[in-house]
């Protein structure tokens, strides 16, 4: 993807409502749509698989705790 006219610091990654894809890209002056996007969720899962895959972590994210365990099956 050429990023064109676009700043890479207003790169954007954010999970659609509709599909629950996770979608990068750059979002319109609003942010209530894409300028230009795509679809990174399976570069998304393997990510999180490759981090987090057979351990257990706490991390905090806009004040609440969360674990999280991942886990082969």
């Amino acid at each position: 993807m050429s990023l064109g006219n676009y700043d890479i610091e207003d790169l954007h990654i954010a999970k659609s409502a509709m599909t629950d894809r996770v979608y990068v890209g750059f979002p319109n002056s609003d942010k209530t749509a894409w300028n230009k996007k795509k679809d990174v969720t399976d570069d998304f899962v393997k990510a999180v698989v490759d981090v987090y895959g057979g351990y257990t972590t706490v991390f905090n994210l806009n004040g609440d705790e969360y674990k999280l365990t991942l886990t082969k099956i």
